[in-house]
């Protein structure tokens, strides 16, 4: 067993504060675009960029925006007053605070409101969820529910929930183990690799090795489970746990309480190695994977972070996208082929053919391809050449 990564894994919080009216107007207007072309409308204020949605969110928030695909999801109120006083809520993307830690993420979150005009005092901040991670490399584990032991003090949802994973035909795996309830406390055990390869989103595998390459030792060979298969525990705080059970909410509050607020979940939830000769489930020893979660919560959490670059995970990405798209455009071209009786020995001269006459209809509907191709940018982010992002 070795802990291979550790940090903040998700921080939601709210914002005692409203949308300055003028950029109210503008986020309109960008919501309305995006309605209009049915993809975000990119928006930059002051240096920060914003992807405006075209709907908003549940509890009166109009306006919703990201900031990227590491960034933040912004949710705005249109407007505020006494009796709703608390107009932003911003949601942190796991990737971001795992690759670039708390502190990087709250200082993040501080410039982008100073970008708006918006100014909060220390009380007006209230962090409604915080989620720890730990990640094991252990293949040969597989959680068993029953081995989890819950103390007196845990009151909420106290079965373990065990979710079974299909992997090669076979069923007979548990992937995931949960215990508790949001948005109380939540713990949650479950297998990263099959996450990830289920998702068919590599960024945590290269997360993985990098810092496998920067130690100087081999990469994970993830296509093979017995010597790559990660375990994932998960801690959850959500907004009743930190307020009504902590009172907790403000940065200072929950930075200092955090690391407490962890270790006593895991005392009170425990993962344990059966005794036959002692029938007392709560003198059963922790196994081995808790004793490491609890050594791993010792030390400073809230500058953990990892010097992978997001250029590299971009480059990621994008490579998983375009091999997405790749192998949609070949299955495609396949089932054209087949439906026109085309052999083996014709499918290439076939496929030069089809793809010849996309490229006569590009050039003889020039305005229509401009019109899908700056369509397509503007999904994705990119302004057209000469084009003003502002709305």
């Amino acid at each position: 067993m070795e802990l291979i990564h550790k940090g903040f894994d998700k921080l939601e919080i709210a914002i005692k504060a409203g949308l300055p009216m003028r950029l109210a107007s503008i986020f309109e207007k960008a919501k309305t675009l995006a309605s209009e072309t049915d993809t975000p409308t990119p928006v930059d204020i002051n240096g920060v960029r914003f992807f405006v949605a075209s709907s908003g969110m549940m509890g009166g928030y109009r306006y919703r925006a990201n900031t990227g695909t590491f960034g933040e999801e912004w949710w705005f109120k249109q407007k505020t007053s006494r009796k709703d006083a608390w107009g932003i809520r911003v949601r942190v993307s796991s990737v971001r605070i795992a690759v670039r830690g708390w502190s990087e993420a709250k200082k993040r979150i501080h410039q982008t409101l100073e970008a708006l005009g918006v100014v909060a005092l220390p009380h007006e901040y209230s962090i409604g969820r915080i989620d720890f991670a730990m990640d094991f490399l252990f293949p040969s584990f597989e959680p068993i529910s029953k081995n989890f032991v819950m103390g007196h003090r845990f009151k909420r949802n106290q079965n373990a929930i065990a979710t079974e994973y299909i992997e090669a035909g076979r069923t007979d795996r548990v992937e995931t183990v949960t215990v508790g309830k949001m948005p109380g406390r939540q713990l949650q055990v479950y297998d990263k690799r099959a996450e990830v390869l289920s998702k068919k989103d590599r960024t945590w595998f290269e997360i993985y090795n990098h810092k496998r390459r920067a130690a100087g030792e081999s990469e994970f060979d993830f296509s093979n489970p017995s010597v790559s298969r990660i375990w994932r525990l998960e801690l959850r705080a959500g907004k009743k746990h930190l307020k009504e059970d902590w009172k907790v909410s403000s940065w200072s509050q929950v930075e200092t309480t955090a690391p407490r607020i962890f270790k006593a979940m895991l005392r009170d939830i425990r993962y344990v190695v059966p005794s036959a000769s002692d029938q007392n489930r709560s003198r059963w020893p922790n196994h081995r994977l808790w004793d490491g979660a609890l050594e791993a919560l010792k030390g400073d959490l809230f500058n953990l972070k990892s010097d992978i670059s997001e250029e590299r995970l971009y480059a990621v990405q994008l490579q998983e996208w375009e091999d997405m798209i790749r192998s949609h455009i070949s299955g495609s071209m396949i089932a054209m082929a087949a439906r026109r009786g085309v052999s083996r020995d014709q499918l290439c001269t076939f496929a030069t053919a089809q793809f010849s006459n996309l490229l006569e209809e590009y050039e003889e509907n020039k305005a229509h391809t401009e019109r899908r191709l700056s369509k397509a940018r503007k999904k994705y982010g990119l302004a057209d050449e000469g084009e003003p992002i502002d709305v």
